[in-house]
Order: structure tokens, then sequence, then C-alpha cells
């Protein structure tokens, strides 16, 4: 499975699918202030993308290094962030 982004954490949910927290990153790749724009990626265990969810809306341009799905609800974290995230997928 290819992912455009850098994936970080991985968690499955309750149906077996797996929701993925990847940084995908804006500008040059030289450039030391690439902009990041987080999402969580929910993925069938056999690779098939099913939701994009973006995160900037909550962390802006700082990395995301979590989601997790648990009854319904998505929350995500961040290492940048003092807070965790709710998400209604």
């Amino acid at each position: 499975m290819l992912l455009l982004g850098r994936p970080d954490n991985i968690k499955r949910n309750s149906r077996g699918q797996f929701w993925i927290s990847v940084n995908s990153f804006i500008g040059s790749p030289r450039s030391p202030r690439r902009a990041t724009l987080p999402a969580g990626v929910r993925v069938t265990e056999n690779g098939l993308v099913l939701q994009v969810v973006s995160l900037a809306s909550e962390y802006g341009t700082d990395a995301a290094s979590e989601v997790q799905e648990y009854n319904g609800t998505l929350y995500g974290g961040s290492l940048l962030a003092s807070y965790a995230s709710i998400f209604t997928p």
C-alpha cells in the first residue's frame, strides 16, 4: 500500500479495519520550513483506503501522531499538542 506522506501509528478498530495517522508535506524537500498536512486514513486489512479525515482543523500544520476509533468516535493526538481531539467521521 502506498500512502502519500509519512505514516505514524497504526490502530485497529472493532471492525478489523485500521486507522493510520499520516502526515503529508507541502513544499520543497530541501526547505527547512515545509508545511505538514495531518490526516487520519482508514484502510481495510487488504490495504484498500476507505476514508480520509483531515486533522488540519485541530492541529493546523503540526504533525498528528495517532488516530484511534472507539465506539464510532475518532480520537486524534499529536506530540506537539497538549490535548487530544475528538472527531466524528
